[in-house]
């Protein structure tokens, strides 16, 4: 009998020291490539009269335009050197990035160093990094910007990445609210060229059981001349496992010294849901948005609606119709709107 207790005693001292050194093995470093890419087929059925808008990239296409395009791809490392320090580099590119004889090139996206828990619940990011102005939360929720940015984005109102410092993490136990803060050179992928910085802030929340989401979000970029910007913009949305409905109105404005300050305004409500699980997907959009309250000649409203079909995991193939519409507020100003059919495909790894 008491070699069994002695043989137990043993048993379990020896557990205990495996698992310690388990516990104390060193961490080994290692890495992960990944990327995604997305294009379409378009065919622009009805252009503008004018060729130039905010309104992306189709408006200097002329009507009955027809090409493959690639809008975009990313293809990135990311390296984990310890628990808590982590690094990615991410290349993009696109159509429209090209080299003087015309082929495609890429610039640099995201080049960062991450401190995760530098204190409970927080991680510390120092280099080029997604912005909080729509990158961390709401394009996540709108889940489509393989077939469209969202609006601050599509209207240049703002940038989805910079190279700065930024605070991010969750202010309570439950992990349901969270928070950013940032200051970046507000250049984005450009160098700095000035003494001035740019400053977000946000704070965002997914409340009962996930269902509701919500954020409110402001920037502020000092400039020459006291014409400062300030941004604002909410975010109010409902999920569920089968439909996810968002809606997004923002507020720019810049100061003038002798004249009228530029007010800018705009709202987003969109639309997805699940048709077949796993296989068909619905989504649909609808955008206003103001160039200035007080000088603009029209405004511009914007819808896009199509079908999500994934013939296996992470592809997808997506027909949607895509359009950019003026309402004339200067009569002398005649705009007829953007309209372009696309079969629009994306995938990643």
């Amino acid at each position: 009998m008491k070699n069994l207790k002695l043989l137990v005693i043993l048993s379990l001292f020896s557990v205990q020291i495996y698992a310690q050194e388990k516990n104390n093995e060193e961490f080994k470093p290692y890495g992960k490539i990944f990327g995604e890419v997305f294009g379409d087929y378009f065919y622009k059925l009805n252009s503008d009269t004018i060729y130039e808008s905010s309104g992306g990239q189709y408006q200097k296409n002329k009507q009955y335009d027809n090409a493959f395009a690639l809008r975009r791809f990313y293809l990135g490392y990311e390296h984990k050197f310890s628990k808590k320090f982590s690094a990615k580099l991410m290349f993009e590119g696109n159509d429209s990035q090209l080299l003087d004889n015309g082929k495609k090139t890429v610039n640099v996206k995201y080049y960062y160093l991450k401190w995760k828990n530098i204190f409970p619940g927080s991680d510390l990011i120092i280099g080029g990094q997604s912005t909080p102005s729509w990158s961390r939360f709401t394009e996540k929720i709108w889940g489509y910007r393989s077939i469209e940015k969202t609006i601050m984005d599509f209207r240049k109102q703002g940038g989805s990445n910079d190279f700065g410092l930024s605070l991010s993490g969750k202010l309570n136990v439950d992990k349901t609210i969270g928070y950013n803060l940032m200051v970046g050179n507000g250049s984005g992928q450009k160098p700095e060229a000035d003494i001035y910085k740019k400053v977000y802030a946000s704070v965002n929340a997914k409340l009962f059981n996930k269902k509701l989401l919500l954020e409110i979000y402001t920037d502020f970029e000092q400039q020459e001349k006291s014409q400062n910007k300030i941004t604002l913009k909410g975010f109010i949305g409902f999920q569920t496992d089968k439909l996810t409905i968002g809606i997004e109105p923002f507020r720019k404005m810049q100061k003038q010294d002798n004249a009228d300050d530029i007010k800018t305004i705009g709202s987003t409500i969109f639309i997805k849901g699940i048709l077949i699980k796993e296989k068909l997907h619905g989504f649909g959009r609808f955008d206003m948005f103001k160039p200035n309250e007080a000088t603009s000649f029209y405004n511009e409203t914007f819808a896009v609606i199509g079908l999500d079909y994934m013939p296996a995991k992470n592809i997808h193939i997506m027909p949607n119709i895509w359009l950019n519409n003026y309402i004339e507020l200067n009569k002398s100003v005649d705009r007829s709107g953007d309209f372009v059919a696309r079969i629009t495909f994306w995938y990643k790894f």
